[in-house]
């Protein structure tokens, strides 16, 4: 029998707005903030799988350049080796860095081809990797990976770990990054 929680649940990007605050935004908008997600969670990459880094790193200049005008360099070269860099979701012993990868296949997806539900993946991919980062350090593993974490076992302290700073970091980045781009800004400025 799957255990209760005590009182109702809400996933703290709904608290936000997040979806559909995105879906609002011009496919640019979009763009840039799942971008600028990606990159921020990108770091949980590098520790994890620093010898696959490079190419999502080049990946997220893609994104950026393309933003600011130019050409996207041969996007299904550029696909092809960030698919190959992130590890498949059925290997569980890598921890936040697998959603730190996928929240760049999402970016470079709506880059290429722009969709509000890659942009807001993108930004749950990231989400879920701050909130694993932060499972991890509070209840670290003997291989010091979350390889046994599964996402019912999260959905388990994520009303708690939504208090903790790292993620209340990344809910107020994302919260003011959508609020700068509603109110106009130049959806370059998200980058870091």
């Amino acid at each position: 029998m799957a255990a209760k929680v005590p009182y109702p649940f809400q996933d703290p990007l709904d608290k936000i707005q997040a979806k559909q605050r995105c879906a609002k935004l011009s496919p640019k908008q979009q763009a840039a903030i799942a971008a600028a997600c990606a990159e921020r969670v990108l770091p949980f990459f590098r520790v994890e799988l620093p010898e696959r880094a490079t190419v999502l790193s080049e990946a997220l200049g893609a994104c950026w350049g393309t933003l600011e005008g130019h050409p996207l360099p041969s996007p299904d070269a550029l696909w092809d080796r960030l698919n190959a860099a992130i590890p498949d979701s059925e290997d569980i012993s890598i921890g936040p860095g697998l959603p730190a990868g996928e929240a760049v296949i999402y970016a470079f997806k709506a880059v290429c081809n722009p969709s509000p539900t890659d942009a807001t993946e993108a930004i749950v991919s990231a989400y879920t990797a701050v909130e694993m980062a932060e499972d991890l350090r509070e209840n670290p593993v003997e291989d010091g990976r979350t390889g046994r974490m599964t996402g019912a076992m999260l959905a388990l302290h994520a009303d708690l770990l939504q208090y903790e700073q790292p993620v209340q970091e990344f809910l107020g980045f994302v919260d003011r990054a959508l609020t700068a781009l509603e109110h106009g800004t130049d959806p370059l400025l998200l980058r870091s």
